[in-house]
């Protein structure tokens, strides 16, 4: 085994579903997207297991305007009531996967929401 150093993107779990690598350590979240929503993801990758924490899904700042709607909440008040809100995040990102785990939801469940 050997530790290679390549781009941080979907495509190290593309790349263990086309067996160009063995195994990869990559977001928890967005590797369950993937399992989701990619059939090619979903037959050949396997998760097998947390082996240590980055941001593993966990961990993700709300950033607010000082003066503006949010600016006075907590993170849990903002993830009980966020209706209304718009978020600025990359939508084919783990940052985007974190933020529906974080409101307990899906895509399509964030019009429900508000």
């Amino acid at each position: 085994m050997a530790p290679v150093q390549l781009p941080w993107s979907d495509n190290l779990v593309r790349d263990v579903s086309t067996r160009l690598l063995d195994a990869a350590v990559y977001n928890e979240q967005r590797v369950l997207r993937l399992i989701e929503t990619e059939q090619a993801v979903r037959d050949q990758v396997v998760p097998v297991g947390r082996v240590g924490y980055s941001m593993g899904g966990r961990n993700f700042y709300l950033l607010a305007a000082r003066g503006g709607r949010w600016g006075g909440v907590t993170a849990e008040e903002f993830l009980a009531d966020p209706a209304g809100a718009q978020v600025a995040v990359p939508k084919h990102s783990d940052m985007f996967d974190n933020l529906l785990a974080a409101l307990s939801t899906d895509e399509a469940g964030l019009a429900d929401m508000g």
